[in-house]
């Protein structure tokens, strides 16, 4: 833990010269209309498709193990297109969106589900937000701008490996009004935002090998962190999960969904 800390606090020429080509990127980037910036994108997720064999073999078997009963191959395969083009447009539009203005966001997200957002804040025990890989993530990073009703929201974060790029993208999210705890750093912060009636947002599907929690997953059985599970056991607060659909170029939509209900069997096994 403490090498990490003193690695984040020096950057090499690399770090210079990626954090240069970012900065470069950007700025032509936000010159542009979001929506041609996601039409680039898709374009790019596309050319990925047929450039990246190994990733596209993984996709497509994922997709498989999902919908292999409901989809043919050619249903397959197109859905593993979507897929590469919905991820290059997100990453490219995330780069424009982690300084869009307040304004700009909300015309863009659709915010869906926000009665079970209230129900959970109403019971003043804090809330976590099961999060997943999947759409905009600096849009989800101002989930306060898009859902004022949350007083204080954090997140859980795994540190840059370039420092520069780290201290950029720290510094935006937090002027966006979110409190970032590292991954490296002690759970007690995490807690104490929650039990002090904070929302904390908390990455869950990683596969969590020997030390995660065995479940079952479109008829597989998986490995997924327990991290969620033991905040909730430690603090009460309900579980939240969070889902982000991609809508069209430059629109997305931010759905929470209801509560997890945990039943007292399944606390004790946390």
């Amino acid at each position: 833990m403490g090498n990490h800390n003193s690695r984040s606090s020096r950057a090499s020429i690399g770090d210079y010269a990626a954090y240069g080509i970012y900065r470069v990127m950007e700025t032509i980037l936000r010159l542009l209309p979001m929506e041609v910036v996601c039409a680039i994108g898709s374009g790019l997720g596309q050319a990925g498709y047929f450039l990246m064999h190994r990733r596209r073999s993984i996709v497509m078997r994922n997709l498989r193990i999902a919908y292999g009963e409901n989809l043919n191959m050619p249903e397959i395969r197109a859905l593993t297109r979507k897929t590469f083009r919905h991820s290059g447009l997100n990453l490219m539009a995330s780069m424009p969106a982690s300084v869009i203005d307040n304004d700009e966001l909300k015309d863009r997200v659709e915010v869906e589900g926000l009665e079970n957002l209230h129900h959970a804040l109403r019971q003043n025990k804090g809330c976590i937000l099961l999060l997943a890989h999947m759409g905009n993530w600096e849009i989800l990073t101002q989930l306060k701008v898009l859902a004022p009703e949350i007083q204080s929201l954090a997140s859980l974060y795994r540190p840059l490996n370039n420092p520069l790029l780290d201290r950029l993208i720290k510094r935006r999210r937090q002027r966006k009004g979110a409190i970032l705890f590292s991954k490296y750093d002690s759970f007690t912060k995490p807690i104490t935002h929650i039990k002090q009636g904070g929302t904390l947002g908390c990455i869950a599907d990683q596969h969590a090998g020997s030390h995660g929690t065995a479940i079952p997953l479109f008829g597989k059985t998986t490995s997924m962190t327990s991290l969620p599970a033991l905040l909730h056991r430690k603090t009460k607060a309900p579980i939240l999960p969070i889902s982000m659909i991609t809508v069209g170029l430059g629109q997305w939509k931010v759905i929470f969904h209801p509560s997890i209900t945990v039943s007292e069997a399944e606390k004790k096994n946390t």
